[in-house]
């Protein structure tokens, strides 16, 4: 970090710097959907749009006040939130409105943040206030605010001023508005390159949504702190064709790729042998894992099929994070990452133990997240007394540091149950409850569930990431990333529920006695449990929160109020309901 950079205290004071010391250098570069050609800014183009942007909403006394941002991943996004911060006006990013989505978590996120303006384009407008029905909304079209000559800001914001209202992606309750302020967000983007190194951070390249807390402050806001640059390209793009993902890491010579767990598991099952002619990610230094559970036989998977084209599988960095903690907690890059082999019976005892060589029938694999960066401090405690627990043993993850937010938006209660809990026989020193399972080892962050969609049966704790993953891989019929398990409470005590997406090829060759007879061998062979009841849906009929984690407690509401049709065999195939 040069001295310049470490006298900046807020992100704005950065950019700024950066449209002084290297004006016409690209910071951004956006890959259109389907085209080979780019969208390019420069440090002063960008600081220009963003404090003509900040004028502007300045203008508007929007200063002091929550304000939407809803835009497709590409540079206005990028002009209109710097120009929030630029201005001290409480950017909400929100997943952008589509025509086959409901707008009813937008309009809880309006309500909730009492927001009465929504930045966007003027492409997007008409669809938004179609959706929204809300004749008081102010819609601004920051892509019709002239600011192509750069201005000096007026005041410059406050470090410990809010920058952003950041939502949680509400995969176990409401989605909630975390209050990040200015400070929160530079001492998180120091723990982020303090993870992965100042010369990586130089070339990213990221198809993250930027509503998503990873993709917005682990890709776009690290290029803007350090000054690199970071080529974008549109999550639509990269999800229906993953190897555009690779194409572009090969074409910008990508030092950082990064992406929740599904993804790298598509770049392994999904991207032909003919596909690959031509890539080489011998440039990758840091490929971090994060955001869902991070698999260990995904890692292996990829690295098998793209060793060959120049990755090494000492690039897999595996992290942890969360919005509350404006994003990231802990991570590693000074050590290869790290697989623990655990006694599943122990885990159900809350014990990570190591698999004892008697009992090698059957092993639960634990990728360790790196460990804590910084002034970052973690705690593993027991969840209904928040005593502090040794190493090994499962509980609660709890945490403490620059980097973790002031509390919820408005709303008191929940802000001081999360953000002021009191460990055990420590004094009165707060720390944040994650709502996450998992356990230390030699200083490792191992995470192993929510606390919310823990399924007990029979007083054994069971993971349903475990369930997921057994039932993912034992038939091919299952789509990557396509199984959710939850249990309901029944006459007889707790009962587990599967639902898994199937392939559309599989729809018209699979029988539905063939998949159950698979589902519960598996499950019974692995975890040593009955299976309830199987559910078969069509590709994308599992509820999903924007940023694509499981939203396991809305599949058991669905399923208890009858909303997860059952299947019915037509000759010998299976046919489907979508949620």
């Amino acid at each position: 970090m040069t001295n310049d950079r470490a006298a900046c205290r807020t992100l704005v004071e950065c950019l700024l710097l950066h449209a002084r010391t290297k004006p016409d250098e690209n910071a951004f570069v956006f890959l259109p959907d389907n085209s080979d050609a780019e969208e390019a800014i420069t440090w002063s183009e960008l600081a220009a749009r963003a404090t003509g942007i900040a004028k502007h909403l300045q203008n508007r006394n929007l200063s002091g006040k929550p304000v939407i941002l809803a835009y497709p991943t590409g540079l206005e996004y990028l002009a209109a939130f710097l120009g929030c911060l630029t201005g001290g006006v409480y950017a909400t990013p929100v997943f952008p409105p589509r025509r086959s989505r409901s707008p009813e978590r937008l309009a809880s996120i309006i309500a909730d943040s009492t927001a009465t303006t929504i930045l966007t384009t003027d492409v997007l407008r008409p669809r938004i206030e179609e959706g929204l029905g809300n004749p008081s909304l102010t819609f601004l079209p920051t892509d019709e605010i002239d600011a192509s000559t750069e201005c000096p800001p007026g005041s410059l914001p406050d470090p410990d001023s809010i920058a952003f209202l950041q939502y949680t992606s509400g995969s176990v309750a409401a989605p909630k508005g975390v209050v990040v302020t200015h400070d929160n967000l530079v001492a998180n983007e120091r723990m982020i390159e303090d993870f992965v190194g100042a010369d990586a951070a130089e070339n990213i390249i990221s198809w993250l949504p930027l509503f998503h807390d990873m993709g917005l402050i682990g890709m776009a806001m690290q290029t803007v702190y350090g000054g690199g640059r970071c080529v974008l390209m549109s999550p639509e793009s990269v999800l229906m064709k993953p190897v555009r993902w690779l194409q572009a890491v090969t074409r910008y010579r990508g030092r950082i790729m990064g992406a929740p767990n599904f993804a790298w598991d598509l770049c392994a099952r999904r991207i032909r042998p003919d596909q690959r002619e031509g890539i080489d990610l011998s440039s990758v230094l840091v490929a971090f894992n994060g955001s869902e559970p991070v698999r260990a036989e995904t890692l292996t998977a990829f690295s098998e099929v793209w060793r060959p084209f120049g990755f090494n599988s000492n690039a897999w960095h595996p992290c942890y994070g969360l919005a509350e903690a404006t994003l990231f907690v802990a991570g590693d890059t000074r050590t290869p990452h790290r697989v623990l082999s655990l006694d599943p019976a122990a885990l159900e005892q809350d014990r990570a133990d190591p698999l004892r060589p008697e009992n090698n029938s059957d092993v639960r694999f634990s990728v360790a997240c790196g460990t804590p960066r910084l002034d970052q401090e973690v705690v593993i405690a027991r969840p209904e007394t928040l005593e502090a627990l040794p190493d090994r043993h499962v509980g609660e993850i709890l945490l403490r540091g620059p980097n973790v937010a002031a509390g919820y938006w408005q709303s008191e209660k929940e802000t001081r149950e999360a953000f002021h809990a009191v460990i055990s026989g420590t004094g009165n020193t707060p720390w944040l409850r994650t709502g996450d399972l998992g356990f230390l080892d030699e200083g490792r962050l191992h995470v192993t569930g929510r606390i919310k969609d823990l399924i007990i049966i029979g007083g054994r704790n069971h993971y349903p990431g475990d369930i997921e993953a057994t039932i993912e891989h034992c038939h091919e019929a299952v789509r990557p990333a396509g199984a959710v398990a939850f249990s309901v409470d029944k006459a007889r005590g707790e009962r587990l529920i599967v639902a898994a997406e199937l392939e559309r090829t599989a729809l018209r060759s699979t029988s539905v006695a063939e998949l159950e007879k698979a589902f519960r061998r598996a499950v019974h062979s692995v975890h040593e449990l009955h299976v309830e009841d199987c559910i078969f849906l069509m590709p994308g009929g599992i509820p999903r929160t924007t940023s694509g984690k499981i939203r396991r407690s809305h599949c058991r509401q669905l399923y208890l109020n009858g909303m997860f049709e059952k299947h019915h065999v037509r000759s010998h195939t299976v046919s489907s309901q979508t949620a």
